[in-house]
């Protein structure tokens, strides 16, 4: 089984990592730009899209640093999971319905935090949830919900342009079964053009897990040492002179 990086679709409990059900994706390079399932009209998700406390203080996300770490990317990182979640914990309030509708503003208020793959996987996540009672089940409840974060192992590339991080998830705000994925991601950001209520300077545009055509787990080493090119063979990136 050749070694190579699948995109997937998350449809767990876990949307922002975990161990999630999978559905091999067409490539990144196919279009998938049809519109969202209707939404339903619903109030403004009213759980907190501000940084998190546990944030660092001394890690500014709001700018591009001439040095990108792997802790400015952790921050960057757990910013937008918290600043996403109140579109999850929405979807957790409303009953569920057959039609997979989703609040109205859904989809203009997660494109303030994601782009690209991730805004589509994260839309079509949530629409499941929606409809799927047996999923939420598998959350936290509501007020006990907390950001997904990441533990980032490699950074590939870093410009003004694109973040390529490796990553290991921890979904243990999700679920209360959840913990840090066995699996690692290959993260993928690119920049926010017009920052507003996403204080970073960054939109995240990928979770590619480090899997095989198949959905089965290659090596950790596979995603540390895999070279820009090959993981573009995958990855929605926005780095110059990829591919």
């Amino acid at each position: 089984m050749s070694a190579v990086l699948a995109c997937v679709l998350v449809l767990s409990a876990c949307s922002d990592g975990g161990d999630p059900e999978q559905v091999v994706l067409p490539s990144p390079s196919v279009s998938a730009s049809a519109e969202a399932p209707g939404e339903t009209p619903a109030a403004s998700p009213s759980a907190s899209a501000e940084a998190p406390d546990d944030a660092p203080d001394e890690i500014d996300v709001t700018t591009i640093p001439d040095e990108i770490t792997p802790e400015y990317i952790e921050a960057v990182y757990q910013t937008i999971s918290r600043g996403r979640l109140p579109y999850t914990a929405a979807v957790l309030e409303a009953p569920p319905n057959e039609l997979a509708a989703v609040p109205t503003g859904t989809r203009q208020g997660l494109a303030t935090w994601l782009a690209g793959t991730q805004l589509r996987v994260a839309m079509a996540s949530l629409e499941d949830l929606a409809s799927n009672d047996a999923r939420r089940s598998e959350f936290r409840p509501v007020a006990e919900l907390g950001a997904t974060t990441a533990d980032v192992l490699r950074v590939v590339a870093s410009s003004r342009s694109c973040l390529v991080a490796v990553a290991r998830l921890d979904d243990t705000g999700l679920s209360p079964s959840g913990g840090p994925s066995d699996v690692l991601t290959i993260l993928s950001f690119s920049p926010n053009e017009t920052p507003g209520e996403n204080p970073t300077a960054w939109l995240i545009r990928d979770q590619l897990r480090n899997t095989d055509s198949e959905g089965e787990p290659n090596p950790d080493s596979f995603a540390l040492e895999a070279g820009l090119d090959t993981i573009a063979e995958a990855a929605d990136i926005t780095c110059e002179g990829s591919g």
